[in-house]
């Protein structure tokens, strides 16, 4: 019985095996790019993109490519509607549609013993519908349209050959055309006005653009310069600006340093001074402390003499009164006294006398020492303000070369009034100027004396120029904005008196010229009229001389 069992389990097993190895035998797997159809026990089976199991022996099972297959074509000597040949090239691309229906028809139509031969009559096929559908269009088309419009002459092979392919079961993807060409130079002689036109309208473009950019170009340099020029300008005036703050800088640092040497000089001036004036003092002090000690010793001494002579007349009354005591003569006690008192007064005497000696001595010689002190102080003050001055002046120079003319007018103005003060001075003894006549009828009034100033203020100028050399109104014409424009100059006289004023500006140069220094004093001047010289009424001989005024130093002109 166990036996029996073993051999059933067994016959199960060994048919399930045999089952499975049939199974896995018949399965076949179609890839996804394939189309299989099963013929067989009954209805064809179309299978795409799966399994099928097909039965050894009792079934078959055929493969058909469903990807794209791609191929050229060529039509030589093809007749256009007009009967000129032309040569085109093309490419074509079809596939097997991937219905059931179409797969069946193309199986029953190019299926082979091999996939290679089945897809090579696909392809023949292919070829000979589009190349006759290609011949067709042609046809029907001027060489003009083919030419121009490819497009549409590629829809309308695409659309008629795609008719009769579908009837195969091929699908036609694309229809595009690659050349088209001829034989007898059509299509060259059709191209050509195209070819010219497209470049005449070529050059006339680059001619335009060429235009175009250099007008551009002028344009950009033309703005280019001017802002160049902008530019330059800007950068001048900046550069302008900065020089005039520079040079106004410099001058205030200049000025600056004018200005704190010069303080400096004078605070110098000033420390030395006080220096000088301490050391005065304090030699003054030492010498006062000297002398002082000097009399206190002096005093000492006078001390000493009257206390020996307060001792010495006690010594006489004490030699006096023992005298008495012991009953002494009074005439012979009164001698003694006498002596006594006159010997007393003696030495008193001689020691004041010796005591006075010796404070002259002390104050003569205390004096003489601060007299010394005081002299060497006042020659180092001399000397510095010498110095100071000599240092002054090389400044004074530096600028009156500096400034030139300028300078030199402003000092002799400056100076003016001195100078006819100097002038006026030897006739300030005029006791009396009588007006006799005023010119134009006037009278003996203050305005002539105003007019024969103004007139004489060229005689004094004139003299300047005879006694000193220096034409001040040809410097001020020729050097000064002021004497170019006619200017009128007005001289400040105010430092002189009255009756100074009237005789320096009433012709002083010409009377001092006339024998004004000769030992004369004049007493009267009368002024006839201001354009007629001055006349000399009386004179007197006098002791006293006129001094000459005083000599104008040269290096302030």
């Amino acid at each position: 019985m166990f036996d029996s069992l073993l051999l059933t389990v067994g016959a199960v097993v060994l048919g399930i095996i045999l089952i499975t190895l049939v199974i896995l035998t018949a399965w076949k797997k179609v890839p996804a790019d394939k189309a299989a159809v099963v013929t067989g026990l009954g209805k064809k089976k179309v299978v795409t993109a799966g399994g099928v199991i097909v039965i050894p022996v009792l079934q078959r099972i055929d493969y058909i490519s469903l990807q794209n297959v791609r191929f050229p074509i060529a039509m030589q000597d093809a007749m256009t509607r007009h009967g000129v040949p032309i040569n085109t090239e093309g490419i074509v691309v079809i596939k097997v549609q991937n219905t059931e229906e179409a797969i069946l028809m193309a199986m029953e139509q190019f299926n082979d013993v091999t996939s290679a031969v089945t897809k090579e009559k696909i392809i023949d096929t292919a070829k000979d519908v589009s190349e006759g559908k290609l011949r067709e269009i042609i046809a029907t088309l001027t060489v003009e349209e083919i030419y121009s419009e490819r497009d549409k002459f590629a829809s309308k092979v695409l659309e008629v050959a795609a008719e009769q392919l579908n009837v195969l079961g091929l699908e036609l993807k694309s229809f595009s055309i690659k050349e088209i060409s001829d034989k007898n130079g059509y299509l060259e002689a059709l191209g050509k006005p195209q070819i010219a036109g497209i470049k005449r309208d070529a050059q006339i473009a680059e001619a335009d653009a060429l235009r175009e950019t250099q007008i551009k170009t002028s344009e950009a340099k033309r703005l280019g310069a001017a802002a160049q020029l902008e530019a330059d300008a800007k950068i001048a005036e900046a550069q302008k600006e900065a020089d005039v703050k520079v040079l106004e800088y410099e001058q205030q640092r200049q000025l600056a340093k004018a200005k704190t040497d010069a303080s400096y000089e004078i605070q110098q001036n000033i420390t030395n001074m006080e220096v000088i004036n301490t050391e005065m003092d304090a030699a003054v002090l030492k010498e006062e402390r000297q002398k002082s000690v000097k009399e206190a010793e002096i005093q000492v001494e006078i001390a000493a003499a009257i206390k020996n002579t307060e001792l010495a007349e006690r010594k006489a009354e004490r030699k006096q009164k023992e005298l008495l005591e012991t009953v002494v003569n009074p005439a012979a006690a009164e001698k003694q006294k006498a002596e006594l008192q006159a010997e007393a007064d003696k030495i008193k005497t001689v020691k004041a006398a010796e005591a006075d000696a010796e404070a002259k001595k002390l104050n003569a010689e205390a004096e003489a020492a601060m007299i010394q002190k005081t002299g060497e102080a006042t020659a180092q003050a001399i000397k510095l303000r010498g110095l100071a001055e000599a240092e002054a002046m090389e400044k004074k120079a530096e600028a009156y070369a500096k400034y030139g003319n300028a300078a030199i007018i402003d000092i002799v103005i400056d100076k003016l009034p001195e100078i006819a003060r100097a002038i006026a001075e030897p006739m300030s003894r005029i006791d009396k100027i009588t007006i006799i006549g005023g010119g134009e009828g006037s009278g003996g009034s203050a305005t002539d004396v105003t007019k024969m100033a103004l007139g004489s203020l060229t005689a004094v100028t004139e003299g300047m120029k005879d006694v000193l050399g220096f034409d001040m109104t040809e410097v001020m014409k020729a050097n000064t904005y002021a004497g170019k424009t006619d200017k009128n100059i007005n001289f400040n006289l105010d430092k002189l008196t009255d009756k100074e004023k009237a005789v320096a500006i009433a012709g002083t140069a010409a009377v001092i010229k006339d024998n004004i220094f000769d030992g004369e004093t004049l007493t009267e001047v009368v002024i006839e009229d201001p354009e007629v010289s001055v006349e000399i009424v009386e004179s007197v001989d006098t002791d006293d001389q006129v001094s000459e005024p005083e000599e104008i130093d040269k290096r302030f002109l």
